[in-house]
């Protein structure tokens, strides 16, 4: 059974059938020279790092690592909406190898994810929404534990049968438990291979993926931090320009008020639908690094009270609301999210 939308795409945003289908044309060609350039990058600048042998280099290059790790987060995404892989088959198999790579549960992720962009800024959304109300708050964030950990809490209760309120069928249950086994044998991997050679992983691995959790601060609060709640697609999301090498490696989800208008749109057709509609947007910034320093600037100065009468502070992620469900076997229903592999999510545009 299909969901219901919460969300009306605006006559300002509306595309005419045939462009659509153009623009959700799935091509694996790109999708393999992106995966290529981003993982040999990776490996690139550890090699760099291990031949110049300078220990002031190391932080620099555990920074671009991180940066990458979070474009692994950012395919994990893509395989989310069935928009990374030509194949359900090969969404599947790709988001759980991108997502076990940076510490995700990939299916309890997908499903959490769908459903933000089902009730985008209104109530049943799953992100938090609204602003910092101080600046400790923000440095507090960084770290971003308030949102992993959760998700590891949830990734080790699917193990026993108990599920946030998102992961609703008996095969997305049965897909989070399995998902759950494959992120520990990642773990029992890499600690085995720690364990010989410490340095090597320690440098290569555990340092940058210290810096991959901040990152995802910097790319994820961004999306709707300070946007207008409600439905309106034209006000409650941002999109930014950002420059050609973030784009690339983060797979082009610098253009999110693009990708949430029209989620069946694969990544590197992102830019095309950009040129089509993004000027219609509210909330638009040149750069990540700019919208933080207007945050930082914000908080420094503090909100105005016209701040504080739309926008609320931002909560981390409640634990408690995602294990609505005690651990009793669902009816099967089937799986109620299939219908979106053709639409990449619960949005009116399949």
């Amino acid at each position: 059974m299909r969901n219901v939308p919460m969300h009306a795409i605006p006559p300002a945003l509306s595309l005419p059938d045939e462009v659509l289908r153009d623009l959700r044309e799935k091509c694996l060609l790109p999708v393999i020279l992106q995966s290529l350039f981003n993982v040999g990058a990776y490996l690139f600048l550890y090699v760099v790092g291990g031949w110049i042998g300078a220990w002031w280099l190391w932080p620099i290059i555990w920074w671009f690592q991180g940066f990458i790790l979070s474009g692994f987060l950012g395919a994990s995404h893509d395989c989310a909406h069935g928009t990374f892989a030509t194949t359900p088959w090969g969404n599947r198999v790709a988001g759980v190898l991108w997502s076990s790579t940076v510490l995700f549960n990939f299916t309890i992720y997908k499903y959490y994810h769908l459903e933000h962009h089902k009730y985008t800024s209104v109530p049943g959304d799953t992100e938090p929404s609204g602003v910092f109300p101080r600046f400790w708050d923000y440095l507090r964030a960084l770290p971003m534990t308030g949102f992993f950990v959760p998700f590891w809490i949830m990734a080790l209760q699917a193990v026993c049968r108990r599920f946030p309120h998102f992961v609703r069928s008996v095969k997305a249950r049965h897909a989070a438990r399995l998902d759950t086994v494959m992120l520990l044998a990642w773990l029992f991997l890499l600690s085995g291979i720690t364990a010989l050679w410490p340095q090597q992983v320690l440098l290569g691995y555990w340092c940058p993926l210290v810096l991959y959790f901040p990152m995802v601060f910097f790319t994820s609060i961004p999306e709707h931090y300070g946007c207008d709640e409600g439905s309106d697609l034209l006000r409650n999301t941002r999109s930014l320009s950002s420059n050609f090498l973030y784009r690339y490696v983060f797979w082009n989800g610098n253009y999110h008020a693009e990708h949430h208008v029209y989620p069946a749109v694969p990544s590197y057709n992102l830019p095309r639908l950009h040129a089509l509609i993004g000027n219609h947007f509210k909330c638009q910034e040149r750069s990540y690094v700019l919208f933080h320093l207007k945050v930082i600037r914000g908080l420094l100065q503090g909100l105005t009270s016209e701040d504080k009468k739309v926008l609320t502070p931002l909560k981390r992620i409640d634990y408690e609301l995602y294990n609505l469900h005690v651990p009793v076997a669902p009816k099967k229903i089937g799986d109620q999210h299939e219908d979106w592999r053709k639409t990449g999510g619960p949005t009116p545009e399949g």
